[in-house]
């Protein structure tokens, strides 16, 4: 705009130039003629006077000439002057525009420069919440790293407890000897009782002794083994859930298949139904369900069209292009939609059955992802067959790729 007015007003000078050259070439003009005229007269007046009354009635009309083209020429004066003054005018009321138009402009700057400034902050923020969750991650896997470490510690308590279960156990073994031994002993004191009647009632109250703090060592000692035993098994466990949270942690995340089934009025509900019930199943077979979930949606020709995988569902008969056709109206046909053409006869003929992909020609059929044909009965459904299956792993790796 700035420009603009600048050209503006050169145009408004070189105007006002132009005007005023035209003045002084009409003052030139009429000096001349005036300079022209007396000189005639001067003329007329030095030759004979006898011309008569013709030549000075002939004076008089040039002279009459002359006053009105000098009328004239003032005339054309005074509107030059006049379309000078307007361009004055405007030259000044464009100046003026102009100034405003600078004042916008430094306006418009100013309030640029703002919000520059508002953005950078923006961006700034940005930035460090970018760096807040860089910190964040480091943190997880950190903690990931500890869990690990304690899953270590804790295998090699349980390691420690089993080696203690063994020396328990090998405690035990010699308690059990040992008992085996006092009781030896009291038979032995039992003989010699018999022999010495007087130290009889020493002896077995000794003897009831010792058989008293046994049973309480062993009582003691199996108390011991049943809580160590309970222990162990609360630590296996705990390793137990931390091994699972380690594996779910592990697993790759799934990816989401939904596919659209869409068919058309040839094919009634019941048979899409038992149709899509089957392709699902043999789908998730042939399709890694580790790494991907699989949902299939019907939609009727006459609905909205899905976004995603589709599959276009017809029946074989001779007019199956025209059938195709008809389904694939309101779709943007791209290598995402496959044709899937069902044919409805014996297991013996499927050797004798042409490729769909073979009979159908047109652009619009290049350009989708894969035309697969499967056969079925009333009865059994699906077939199991080497067409099915191929229909099946085409439609997976169609699938897969998106």
């Amino acid at each position: 705009m700035e420009r603009m007015s600048f050209v503006k007003a050169g145009q408004t000078t070189e105007q006002l130039d132009s005007i005023q050259k035209g003045e002084s070439c009409l003052q030139l003009d009429l000096n001349g003629q005036k300079t022209k005229d007396e000189n005639n007269k001067r003329s007329d007046r030095n030759r004979s006077q006898d011309t008569g009354d013709d030549q000075l009635r002939l004076l008089k009309i040039e002279k009459e000439n002359i006053t009105s083209e000098i009328k004239l020429l003032q005339e054309k004066y005074e509107q030059l002057q006049k379309s000078l003054q307007n361009l004055e005018q405007d030259s000044e009321r464009k100046q003026k525009d102009h100034e405003q138009q600078r004042k916008d402009l430094r306006s418009h700057i100013t309030t640029l420069t703002s919000t520059n400034s508002v953005l950078q902050g923006e961006v700034d923020m940005k930035n460090r919440q970018i760096e807040t969750l860089e910190k964040e991650t480091k943190t997880l896997k950190k903690e990931k790293n500890n869990l690990t470490s304690d899953l270590d510690k804790h295998d090699e308590e349980n390691k420690g407890l089993t080696r203690n279960f063994e020396t328990l156990h090998r405690e035990k073994t010699n308690l059990m000897s040992d008992l085996k031994k006092h009781e030896t002993e009291k038979e032995r004191l039992t003989m010699r009782v018999k022999a010495i009647e007087g130290e009889n009632e020493t002896l077995q109250d000794d003897l009831e002794r010792l058989q008293t703090e046994s049973r309480r060592e062993l009582n003691s000692l199996s108390c011991n083994i049943e809580e160590l035993k309970h222990k162990i098994c609360e630590k296996v466990e705990e390793i137990q859930h931390m091994n699972e949270e380690i594996n779910e942690l592990r697993k790759p995340a799934k990816t989401d298949i939904v596919l659209g089934v869409r068919y058309g009025n040839s094919i009634g509900k019941t048979m899409i139904e038992m149709v899509t019930k089957e392709l699902s199943k043999r789908l998730e077979l042939m399709i890694d369900m580790t790494k991907f979930s699989l949902a299939v949606n019907l939609f009727h020709k006459g609905s909205d069209t899905p976004q995603g995988p589709l599959v276009l569902v017809c029946l074989g008969i001779s007019s199956v292009g025209t059938n195709i056709q008809d389904t694939l109206v309101g779709i943007e046909v791209g290598s995402d939609v496959t044709v899937l053409v069902l044919h409805h006869t014996n297991k013996e003929n499927l050797s004798s059955l042409t490729p769909t992909s073979l009979r159908v020609t047109g652009k619009e059929f290049r350009k989708l992802g894969a035309i697969v044909d499967m056969a079925f009965s009333s009865e059994s459904g699906l077939y199991e067959c080497d067409l099915n299956t191929a229909a099946i792993a085409k439609m997976a790796a169609v699938l897969t790729k998106f």
